[in-house]
């Protein structure tokens, strides 16, 4: 299961130190768990369901020799964010 949760800066900073630390053994399953998850970058755009944009894909033909699939820019409005764009 994956699960996003929104942690105070200091608290991760704690857990980050302890298990990069001598203090490893200290933590328990819920910290050791946190320390080895992926933080989401501060600034981020909103977060999509990658399975759902490609729904909206479309074949592309651009000259004789090169065709693609793409999903146009305007999709992207219409498939609803899992994770809210962070404007910090």
């Amino acid at each position: 299961m994956q699960i996003v949760i929104d942690l105070p800066e200091i608290y991760y900073k704690q857990i980050m130190d302890a298990y990069n630390g001598d203090q490893r053994r200290r933590l328990n399953q819920i910290g050791l768990v946190i320390a080895k998850g992926i933080p989401i970058p501060k600034g981020h755009g909103p977060l999509k369901d990658e399975n759902e944009l490609l729904k909206h894909e479309v074949f592309v033909r651009i000259g004789e020799d090169y065709e693609e699939y793409a999903v146009p820019t305007e999709c992207f409005a219409e498939v609803p964010a899992i994770i809210e764009a962070d404007e910090g």
